[in-house]
């Protein structure tokens, strides 16, 4: 009776063994699936919010745009307290506040009373220079926390990470400790990426229409540089001293001048206006119109200067182009405020050759009286310097839309005492 009874209380212990086990597993099971559930339904809600984010940012078109609408959404849609979202300042390494919502803003999207912070000063700062985030559950306990605004109970920080750099941080506050939970650090990660990706089109953007711009703007600089090199060469005052030299020579009874001028000055007009419609010219077409130019001008004075146009033996004048109308500007301001103000002899030298770096050189180089001479001569030394500073503008608009390397360099000579003997100017076009 013993052993029998002994076997049914072990059956007994056993099936109530198993029953518990069972029991317990099924706990578990369902601890497990209720976990699952809830993980399920917290990616979803994390997937549901990011999307939501990601299609509230794409339509803006600038870096604060963006930011500002992201800092108002943390509040409207994770029914937060406060967003203030930190762009790093490279240059001063110091965190700029850019965006805002709750108290630190205003209706027409001001900041009130923004602050700089600076690396590795607060949690902001903190998490700016470590590249982690931080959530702190009682900002009353960590010496880090900077009150701004108002004072806070907790506080959730996430860096806004570019190319393995952080560019800036999101930073949320709360009334309540122990406010912010893991899935509000998931879902502030994944809302600051969003931030890195906007930022980098957007800059990308800018960028581009940065370069478009300047590209636009140097074409115009070029363009009415070239116009106004045009307006030097055949201004109202040159016509009029061509045209009034003709009717002299024709008053005086010197047909043959007058004719060989006329043909001269037909043929530099007729080769201005066909120049001036191209960007480049062989130099051969350059040297014509200079020649041209300086043979009107040597007429018109009566052959009261020298001058001479050479170019290196080894210079093929069909293989360098020039822009056109660029060398007369300087060959103008040498005849008349260098050797037209001098007594004696007056000589003009212009030379073209290759550098050794294969760039085209000209240099012009005249015996007159000197700049700061014919400043005082004039009293007008801004007048003076007129086509040189256009000649100069000129090739700093050709360096910038064609990305040359194009260099203009003027010195003023003196004689062994130390005296004014000329003016050489050196233009290199690459």
């Amino acid at each position: 009776m013993c052993a029998l009874a002994a076997l049914t209380g072990l059956f007994f212990f056993f099936v109530r063994y198993r029953e518990n086990g069972l029991r317990r597993r099924q706990e578990r099971q369902l601890e497990f699936e209720k976990l699952r559930g809830t993980a399920l339904q917290y990616q979803l809600e994390t997937e549901q919010v990011v999307n939501y984010f990601n299609r509230s940012i794409s339509d803006k078109n600038t870096v604060d745009e963006a930011l500002w609408d992201v800092a108002q959404q943390c509040i409207a849609r994770l029914g937060w307290e406060d967003c203030v979202i930190y762009l790093l300042d490279p240059a001063r390494r110091v965190l700029v506040q850019k965006a805002a919502w709750g108290q630190k803003s205003t209706s027409d999207k001001k900041i009130v009373r923004p602050i700089e912070i600076s690396l590795n000063q607060g949690i902001v700062g903190t998490v700016a220079a470590s590249g982690r985030p931080e959530l702190i559950a009682d900002t009353a306990a960590d010496p880090r926390y900077i009150v701004d605004d108002t004072a806070r109970g907790s506080e959730l920080a996430v860096p806004i990470v570019a190319e393995g750099r952080v560019i800036g941080v999101i930073d949320s506050e709360h009334s309540q400790k122990n406010f912010y939970t893991p899935w509000h650090l998931q879902i502030l990660t994944a809302i600051a990426a969003l931030c890195s990706n906007k930022i980098a089109l957007a800059q990308t953007e800018e960028a581009r229409q940065k370069a478009l711009l300047e590209v636009v703007d140097n074409q115009r600089k070029a363009a009415e540089a070239k116009l106004q090199s045009m307006r030097l060469q055949m201004n109202p005052h040159f016509l009029f001293n061509a045209l009034n030299s003709i009717q002299e020579m024709i008053m005086r009874g010197n047909s043959d001048g007058a004719a060989q001028y006329l043909s001269k000055f037909s043929k530099l007009l007729r080769m201005v206006l066909v120049q001036s419609e191209r960007d480049f010219v062989h130099l051969r077409e350059e040297l014509q119109m200079l020649r041209l130019y300086i043979a009107l001008e040597a007429l018109r004075f009566e052959d009261n200067f020298t001058y001479s146009i050479d170019c290196a033996h080894d210079l093929d004048m069909e293989e360098y182009r020039v822009p056109p109308l660029l060398i007369q500007p300087f060959v103008e301001n040498a005849l008349w405020h260098g050797l037209l103000q001098k007594e004696g002899s007056r000589n003009l030298q212009i030379r073209f050759e290759v550098t050794p770096d294969d760039h085209l050189c000209c240099t012009i180089e005249d015996n007159g009286i000197g700049r700061s001479a014919a400043g005082a001569y004039t009293r007008n030394s801004h007048h003076i310097s007129k086509g040189i500073g256009v000649g100069a503008e000129r090739i700093q608009a050709l360096n910038r839309q064609y990305g040359q390397n194009n260099t203009l360099e003027i010195m003023d000579l003196q004689d062994t005492e130390g005296v004014s003997a000329g003016t050489r100017v050196i233009i290199k076009i690459a």
